[in-house]
């Protein structure tokens, strides 16, 4: 007769590097959760801009740029470089435009109605 073998449990370690994990995909999503800084995402995504670029392509002021591009520093996903005096912004990955492309495409579908069992 075969025996189930059944997985270790986890250990405090395996729910610590769990929770982290977590933690930080929170930290993408709230990075997220700004319909300015999706903008900001998909235009980085077709070219790295300055500041200036993404007000103008916004029609935001400056300052309000700066603050969500500090947010979205902050999470890793866009990295800034200076070019002279200015400050040329990058996607750090293509993941993040893909989540949020899919994000997008997800919300083009049609939507099922929700029954509820009586």
């Amino acid at each position: 007769m075969a025996h189930a073998t059944s997985s270790p449990r986890p250990t405090a370690e395996d729910h610590g590097q769990r929770n982290a994990e977590w933690e930080e995909l929170g930290s993408v999503f709230r990075a997220l959760g700004s319909p300015l800084r999706v903008g900001i995402v998909v235009l980085l995504q077709e070219r790295s801009r300055s500041v200036n670029e993404l007000v103008e392509a916004l029609a935001v002021s400056q300052p309000l740029v700066s603050q969500h591009l500090r947010v979205l520093r902050s999470a890793g996903l866009v990295a800034g470089a200076r070019n002279g005096r200015e400050m040329i912004y990058a996607t750090t990955s293509d993941a993040v435009f893909d989540l949020v492309a899919r994000a997008g495409r997800q919300l083009r579908q049609p939507r099922p109605s929700l029954r509820v069992a009586r």
